[in-house]
């Protein structure tokens, strides 16, 4: 019987992601959390691995002490210097300015160890990996326990929502190939 005829070209070809990323973390050390596998999917900004901050968390504590012995350092000063300028004239003018100045100078000091606080904490975040997109783990070369730095692939991350595909097409029917012609991968 007479019916449209199809006809069906099969060819080999290649899949690949648009974007992929080799995740490696910034800071070297012990990998102590490694939740995904390959195949797993994972969305932007999600934590994907944990190196160990023990001495992140140690250098906080200690700046944070400092900080609060800088603090008790600063509110003597003010209190000194409230002191001899109520004292007025039975103070020398020198006094005054040498408690100004220490006033000024702890809170100087109290803005640097500040500083070194939020210093340790951003060092102990960077130890925690999170997702630069969304995607699937394609593979997964390490595991929870080991030794990494900052040279090791933790994970090769790809965004497989909209893949590239390449294939060759013999010549022979690439005329008849046409932009919008259905294609099942």
């Amino acid at each position: 019987r007479e019916a449209p005829a199809e006809r069906i070209l099969a060819v080999n070809g290649r899949i690949r992601p648009r974007s992929e990323v080799a995740v490696r973390p910034p800071l070297g050390g012990e990998l102590v959390e490694l939740p995904f596998d390959v195949g797993d999917r994972v969305v932007a900004g999600q934590v994907i691995a944990r190196l160990d901050a023990e001495p992140e968390s140690a250098a906080i504590e200690q700046a944070e002490a400092s900080v609060d012995a800088q603090e008790a350092v600063l509110a003597q000063a003010r209190r000194n210097l409230a002191r001899f300028e109520a004292l007025g004239q039975f103070s020398t003018r020198r006094e005054v300015e040498e408690r100004r100045l220490a006033v000024a100078e702890g809170a100087r000091e109290l803005d640097r160890r500040r500083a070194s606080v939020v210093q340790a904490r951003e060092l102990r975040d960077r130890r925690i990996l999170r997702a630069p997109f969304s995607g699937v783990i394609l593979e997964r070369p390490v595991d929870p326990g080991q030794t990494v730095g900052a040279d090791t692939v933790i994970y090769r991350l790809a965004d497989l929502s909209s893949p590239e595909v390449t294939a060759e097409v013999d010549e022979i029917y690439a005329a008849e190939i046409r932009p919008g012609m259905a294609a099942l991968i």
